[in-house]
């Protein structure tokens, strides 16, 4: 049986101050694979691609 891929979630309250962003961003990016990576926030915001297609 297949395992299923790895997925990685970073989850933070809000992200509405640039520092906070880079900071959540930042553990997301020292992992060095291409599986999905996805930040998870309470912000009333449209969903935003960073660095990705």
């Amino acid at each position: 049986m297949a395992r299923a891929a790895p997925r990685y979630y970073q989850v933070s309250e809000s992200v509405h101050d640039s520092r906070t962003l880079e900071r959540e961003l930042s553990s997301l990016r020292a992992v060095r694979d291409n599986y999905p990576k996805t930040l998870i926030t309470l912000d009333d915001e449209r969903p935003v691609d960073h660095e990705g297609d």
